[in-house]
C-alpha cells in the first residue's frame, strides 16, 4: 500500500508526459507532506507525545515551527494512553504558548481513548464517531495501544491497520502521523513489521544524546535526509497539590546545536 491517493482508473502515459505540480503543498515544509504517513519513534520518556503535541499545535496555528513554514489545519491527536497526565500536558503549551485568539477551537480536537485498528467493527464505530469531520493531521500516540488483538509481528495485522487508516484520509490529503517505539536495535529502526515501515513516507528517530533529544530524519520518501533537529524539555510548574507539592509538566524547546 502507498501513501498516494489511489487511482479510480488505470491510465498509460508516455513517461516524459509527466510534469511536476510546483504548487504542491506541505503539511510542514520539508518534513511532512499531505496524504503521507509517518512515524514518530523513540524510546520511552524520550518525550515522544511532547515533541508531537508541539507539532499539533503549530499545525493548528499555522506557526512556524523550527523554521519551518507550516500550513494551518485541523488536528485530531487520538491518545491511546497516557490519559491522566494529558492534562497537563495540554496546561502546559497553553501556559507557555499561549491560547490563539484567531484559530477555532475545533480545529483540534482530542480523543482519549483506546482504539483498535485491526478490528473492522471498532474502526467502523470510529468511523461513525468522526462523521462529519475532516482533519489535515491525525496523530495516533501510541501505535502499539492501537493495534487490539493485533500483533506487531504479523503480516496481516499491519495491512488491516493500513487498510483502516483510510477512514482518517477521506479527502485524500490528511497526513497521519504513528507514534511508536524502536525495536532492540534503534538502527533497524521502529518496532514494526517490514510491511509498514515500507508503507510509511517519513520515519523519525527521537533519542536522547548528550543531555538533550536527537530529532533524526532516518526515512524521508520525497526529500533528502539531512534535517536533525535538538530539543530539550522545559518544565513547567502548573500549581500546587493539596501538599503544597508543584504539579509539573514539560513543553518542547528546540536547541540551536
Amino acid at each position: 500500500m502507498t501513501s498516494a491517493n489511489a487511482i479510480a482508473k488505470p491510465t498509460l502515459k508516455p513517461a516524459f508526459s509527466y510534469k511536476v505540480d510546483t504548487s504542491a503543498s506541505y503539511l510542514v515544509k520539508g518534513w511532512f507532506a499531505p496524504g503521507q504517513i509517518s512515524l514518530i519513534f523513540g524510546a520511552s520518556n524520550v518525550g515522544k507525545t511532547f515533541f508531537c503535541t508541539d507539532l499539533a499545535y503549530h499545525v493548528y496555528t499555522g506557526e512556524v515551527w523550527n523554521g519551518c513554514r507550516v500550513k494551518q489545519g485541523k488536528v485530531l491527536y487520538i491518545a491511546t494512553e497516557g490519559h491522566s497526565c494529558f492534562d497537563k500536558r495540554m496546561e502546559a503549551i497553553k501556559r507557555s504558548r499561549g491560547v490563539p485568539q484567531n484559530v477555532d477551537e475545533d480545529d483540534w480536537l482530542v480523543l482519549l481513548h483506546k482504539i483498535n485498528l485491526h478490528c473492522s467493527e471498532a474502526v467502523a464505530a470510529l468511523d461513525k464517531l468522526l462523521e462529519g469531520h475532516c482533519f489535515d493531521l491525525v496523530i495516533i500516540d501510541t501505535l502499539a495501544m492501537a493495534l487490539g488483538a493485533g500483533s506487531e509481528n504479523e503480516n496481516t495485522t499491519y495491512n488491516a491497520v493500513l487498510r483502516h487508516l483510510s477512514i482518517f484520509r477521506k479527502a485524500g490529503n490528511t497526513h497521519v502521523m504513528l507514534v511508536h517505539h524502536p525495536g532492540k536495535d534503534q538502527s533497524r529502526g521502529a518496532r514494526v513489521h517490514s510491511s509498514l515501515q515500507a508503507a510509511v513516507d517519513t520515519e523519525v528517530l527521537l533519542k536522547s544524546e548528550d543531555g538533550r533529544v536527537a530529532v533524526t530524519v532516518t526515512k524521508q520518501r520525497d526529500h533528502g535526509r539531512e534535517q536533525k533537529l535538538f530539543y530539550a524539555l522545559d518544565e513547567v510548574v502548573l500549581g500546587e497539590d493539596q501538599e503544597g507539592d508543584p504539579i509539573t509538566s514539560c513543553v518542547v524547546r528546540f536547541l540551536e546545536h
